[in-house]
C-alpha cells in the first residue's frame, strides 16, 4: 500500500514539473514561394517534410548544409550559369535561389543571395511571393535590447521575353521588406522597377530569445520575363551616443530659452 502510494506521488511529482516547463519548439529556416493558388514551402535539409499545393516540381532543398537552402540555378541570360535542369517551378515560374542565415556576437544575417532568379515561363503575367524565415535567432547580445534592422535590396537586372538584358522593366518589379518579433517591427517596404541598391531601416525592440526574422520579396514579371536580385537583411546592436553628446542634446533648447530671455531682458533696459 505505502509502495503504490510512493509510485502515485512520483508520477503526480514528474507531470507537475512537465506542466511547469516552458514549452520549446525546434527552430525552423524556410523558405516558401506562392504564385496565385500555387504554393511550395523547402525547409532547411527538407526537414520537417517539405509542402506543395498546385503546379509544383523539384520542391527541396539541395544543400547539404545547415543554415542553407538552395534549389537548382535557373538559365535566364542573366550573367547566370545555370543549366534548368529539374528546376524548382511554381504557377510557371522558375526559381532558383540560395538563403543562408548567420549570427555572431556582431550581427544577425538572413540572406537572400547568390542565383537568385525567377523566369515567368507561365504565359501571363505573374506576381510571385517569396516569404523566407527563421525563428531561431538568439543573437547579437541579450534581450531586452534594441536592434537597428537595415533591410537591402539588390536589383542586378531584367530579362524580357526575347532575351534582351535591360536596367529597367515595363512590366516587371521587385520589392522586399523584412520584419523581425517578438516585439513586430517591419522596416519599409523597398524596391522598383530599375536595377540598382535599395534600403530601408527600423528599429527592432528585442524582448526575448529567440527570435523571428523574415523577409518577404514580391516579384512581378511580364509573360517569359525574369530577374536576378538578392536581398539581405542584418540585425545590429544600437550603439548609445557617448553621454556628453547626450547632455549636449539635452541642454541646447534650455540655452536657446535662456538666449531669448536675456534678449528681452537687455531690450527691456534699453528702453
Amino acid at each position: 500500500m505505502f509502495r503504490s502510494k510512493f509510485l502515485l506521488a512520483a508520477v503526480v511529482a514528474a507531470a507537475a514539473i512537465a506542466l511547469a516547463a516552458p514549452a520549446t519548439s525546434q527552430a525552423g529556416f524556410s523558405v516558401k514561394a506562392v504564385v496565385g493558388a500555387n504554393k511550395a514551402t523547402i525547409n532547411d535539409n527538407n526537414t520537417p517534410a517539405n509542402t506543395t499545393a498546385g503546379s509544383t516540381a523539384n520542391v527541396t532543398d539541395r544543400s547539404a548544409a545547415a543554415g542553407t537552402i538552395s534549389t537548382n540555378t535557373v538559365n535566364a541570360g542573366l550573367n547566370h550559369n545555370g543549366d534548368d535542369i529539374a528546376p524548382f517551378t511554381v504557377g510557371g515560374v522558375r526559381i532558383g535561389f540560395s538563403a543562408q542565415i548567420n549570427e555572431n556576437s556582431a550581427q544577425s544575417l538572413l540572406s537572400s543571395s547568390t542565383d537568385l532568379v525567377l523566369k515567368n515561363n507561365s504565359g501571363a503575367a505573374v506576381t510571385v511571393v517569396l516569404t523566407i524565415s527563421y525563428d531561431g535567432f538568439t543573437l547579437p547580445g541579450n534581450a531586452p535590447e534594441d536592434l537597428k534592422l537595415n533591410n537591402e535590396l539588390t536589383i542586378t537586372a531584367f530579362n524580357n521575353s526575347v532575351g534582351t538584358k535591360s536596367t529597367t522593366s515595363s512590366t516587371g518589379s521587385v520589392k522586399a521588406k523584412t520584419s523581425a518579433n517578438d516585439d513586430p517591427v517591419t522596416s519599409g517596404e523597398v524596391g522598383g522597377n530599375v536595377a540598382g541598391l535599395y534600403t530601408s531601416d527600423a528599429i527592432f525592440h528585442r524582448t526575448s530569445t529567440p527570435y523571428t526574422m523574415t523577409q518577404t520579396i514580391t516579384v512581378k514579371l511580364g509573360v517569359g520575363e525574369s530577374v536576378k536580385f538578392d536581398q539581405e537583411s542584418t540585425l545590429t546592436p544600437v550603439v548609445p551616443a557617448p553621454a556628453g553628446l547626450v547632455l549636449l542634446a539635452t541642454a541646447l533648447p534650455f540655452a536657446g530659452l535662456l538666449r531669448r530671455r536675456l534678449r528681452k531682458s537687455e531690450v527691456a533696459t534699453a528702453a
